[in-house]
């Protein structure tokens, strides 16, 4: 069953062709959708029983749970999208006047009516021929020597991805939920690199893994409610391509991660709109089947319930949602960038200036604001396209990949980030003062904290670990004068201890294992034969570890 008062939001995703580019923005001629949140299981009965009387029960056919999630405890397992239809309509006239009649309303948390969003993209249509195109690439590296849509590029104004991969290229162990149009999953880039929901039989008709989807192998398609989140107008290509797309395969471009896997949500449809309610729906999918990141570039102009109480239980499961801030080049909020709780993306140019004509359109431009956190290159970016072709794409839809993106690489460094950990780095670690006279030293309105910088932000996280110590882990003398280092502890047990000393080369000097005959033990470590330096040690015991830094200076 599901309830929900859904509502489409358009992209914001401008079509360009030749020298014009307008908002693709169909208006819908379609019934309305309800999104309701019931008080609880008690309140949710009571409704039910009163629809089911006087012929109402033609309404319960049309209620759809957003989630369908079979946790007793999830947080959307009351709130349902009641679609319109004529049977409903004779039974209990308008939804928001029939749940809030006495004798209903105190079981109703709230009613809103649904709303479209879209996305934040703008797209150049520009075949190009399926060889390497990392040259073109500027966000990627930038030469100086390129021109696009009269702007020239300017040399470094990319996100220092070069050096970054010189560090990590990601891991197959983070994944990044994409919430768009979908992706063709036979595409040569995306070849080995996408999620794959291990409890699903492929095409058995059954929900094996029990999470309310039946054969959701690689993500689900909530606009046309199957299996085959497949992309039937290129933007979810063209955001899966920045982030993810495969590198140094000979062919096309080169995703920002050459590793994290792909979790496929379509909720935006051929038009590049999409109900808020079919967002949230992804957004608790992503949630939990455990993506890392939550890439949504697309923008709605409404503050509902339904959106908001999603991307509140995304953070509260420690998932980073990376959104786009639009393209109107205006400082209006728009959702669901305007949470709290997201990282709001805006766009800059091949020479680091903010965004003010994507595709080289005055009407177009990156939207800014008291909620925007951070900029990264936005347009004239290359990426992939509907099929086989190489497409250029502006706006902040690409911002918001280039952004999600570097994301994954960072957590590709350290697993046991946090999404406000990853944010920090992300915001310490950004180029500041770098555009026009809107870019202020330190946060301002139209770049936020700065343009993304991917080698400062991952070279930051290698050189400050977020350090474990369920141990209670300490070091003495340190830093170490002389060849013996000492460490006390108190464990949780008295099962087999593992030690490592690892200097910051990344070789190990020191590995055993021991027996502790006491939880709260001191132990000495003889460091003769080590060099001058910094060294990591870390103790392992049962899973656990608890680490720490030290020095070793000239006897």
């Amino acid at each position: 069953m599901y309830l929900q008062t859904s509502m489409r939001v358009l992209f914001t995703f401008f079509l360009v062709s030749c020298l014009s580019i307008a908002q693709s923005q169909q208006v819908h001629k379609e019934n309305p959708q309800w999104i309701i949140k019931f008080r609880g299981k008690k309140s949710f009965d009571l409704v039910l029983k009163e629809l089911s009387v006087k012929g109402r029960k033609h309404t319960t056919s049309t209620m759809h749970n957003i989630s369908r999630h079979r946790m007793s405890d999830h947080p959307a397992n009351y709130t349902y999208l009641l679609k319109s239809n004529n049977e409903y309509k004779e039974a209990i006239g308008s939804p928001e006047v029939f749940f809030k009649t006495p004798g209903l309303q105190q079981h109703i948390e709230y009613i809103e009516k649904d709303h479209r969003g879209h996305a934040s993209g703008t797209v150049q249509m520009k075949n190009i021929p399926n060889d390497p195109i990392f040259e073109k690439q500027w966000y990627l590296e930038n030469t100086g020597e390129l021109s696009f849509f009269s702007i020239q590029s300017m040399k470094d104004a990319d996100i220092n991805i070069i050096d970054a991969w010189n560090i990590t290229t990601g891991s197959p162990e983070i994944t990044v939920a994409i919430l768009d149009t979908g992706i063709n999953p036979d595409l040569i880039e995306f070849d080995g690199r996408l999620w794959n929901n291990k409890g699903e039989i492929p095409g058995n008709g059954l929900d094996d893994d029990n999470n309310g989807f039946i054969d959701d192998i690689y993500g689900w398609d909530f606009v046309n409610e199957d299996a085959h989140p497949v992309d039937d107008r290129g933007h979810g290509n063209a955001i899966a391509g920045v982030i993810g797309a495969n590198a140094n395969n000979t062919y096309a471009i080169a995703g920002i991660d050459q590793q994290c896997k792909l979790m496929i949500c379509k909720v935006l449809d051929q038009d590049q709109t999409g109900f808020f309610s079919d967002w949230a729906a992804g957004i608790y999918y992503a949630v939990d089947n455990g993506a890392n990141i939550i890439n949504m570039s697309m923008t709605g102009d409404k503050d509902l319930n339904v959106l908001s109480d999603a991307i509140r239980y995304a953070a509260q499961r420690n998932v980073l949602v990376v959104c786009s801030m639009g393209n109107l080049n205006v400082d209006d909020l728009f959702y669901p960038a305007a949470y709290p709780s997201t990282m709001a993306v805006g766009s800059t140019d091949p020479d680091d200036k903010r965004s003010i004509a994507f595709s080289g359109s005055s009407t177009a431009g990156s939207n800014f604001g008291d909620h925007i956190n951070l900029a990264a290159p936005g347009n004239a970016i290359y990426s992939l396209g509907l099929s086989n072709s190489t497409t250029i794409w502006s706006g902040t839809s690409m911002s918001t990949a280039v952004v999600s993106g570097v994301a994954a690489l960072l957590l590709s460094t350290n697993h046991r980030l946090n999404a406000d950990q990853v944010k920090t780095i992300l915001y310490k670690t950004a180029a500041d003062n770098i555009g026009d006279d809107e870019d202020t030293k330190g946060w301002d309105r139209f770049y936020g904290f700065g343009r993304i910088d991917a080698f400062k932000a991952i070279s930051y996280t290698v050189e400050n670990p977020v350090i474990q110590n369920p141990f209670n882990l300490s070091l003495f003398p340190n830093p170490v004068g002389s060849y013996q280092l000492n460490a006390s502890i108190l464990l949780t047990s008295l099962a087999p201890v593992r030690v490592q000393m690892i200097n910051m080369q990344g070789v190990i000097s020191y590995d055993q294992s021991f027996l502790p005959t006491s939880q709260s033990t001191t132990l000495e470590f003889d460091l003769e034969g080590h060099g001058i330096g910094l060294y990591l040690l870390i103790m392992e015991q049962e899973g656990n570890k608890s680490s720490r830094r030290f020095m070793i200076t000239k006897p």
